[in-house]
């Protein structure tokens, strides 16, 4: 008879997560972390979830320039220089990766709170943590690290001599 020959390689591998997929979560600015919202991995979480609160002079300092700023321009008429500097201290807190909404939100208030909730830039499942209630953070420091799980990946080792069985579109 003529038929296919099949030939099984069988061996180890682990699945892990797509690296593609993978996200970072650091601080662009130094403080202490308040409450934490998402306290352990593998809990899924959602883009702009708030991930925890956090205590920063310096986000504290960039805030009420940025309030001053906008308050000053509403009572006089102001320059077109003014402008340019409330645009820019506005486009540092968003580079700080606080949204539009929370900037929005602490100016019509007009005062800042002490703790500041910082939102996950993507959704997806912690797969490391490293933030505890309390704790002094550098601007730079990973913090979380999410990954996508829809896709995933498995890294096998395969035997020298089975390689040229192998080929893109085998069934594993």
């Amino acid at each position: 008879k003529r038929r296919p020959l099949v030939k099984t390689v069988r061996t180890q591998g682990r699945v892990t997560y797509d690296e593609r997929k993978r996200s970072e979560i650091a601080l662009k600015f130094p403080g202490f972390i308040g409450k934490i919202f998402v306290d352990f991995v593998g809990k899924p979480i959602e883009k702009n979830q708030p991930l925890f609160t956090i205590y920063s002079p310096e986000l504290a300092v960039a805030l009420e320039e940025y309030i001053n700023l906008t308050q000053r321009t509403r009572t006089t008429q102001a320059p077109s220089a003014s402008l340019r500097l409330i645009k820019t201290a506005r486009q540092k807190l968003l580079l700080w990766d606080l949204t539009d909404k929370q900037i929005d939100e602490i100016v019509q208030i007009g005062e800042i709170p002490q703790y500041i909730p910082i939102l996950s830039p993507a959704s997806g499942i912690v797969v490391e943590k490293q933030v505890v209630q309390g704790s002094p953070v550098m601007a730079g420091q990973i913090l979380y690290r999410l990954a996508n799980l829809s896709t995933v990946w498995i890294e096998a080792s395969i035997y020298e001599s089975e390689f040229s069985l192998m080929r893109t579109g085998l069934p594993v």
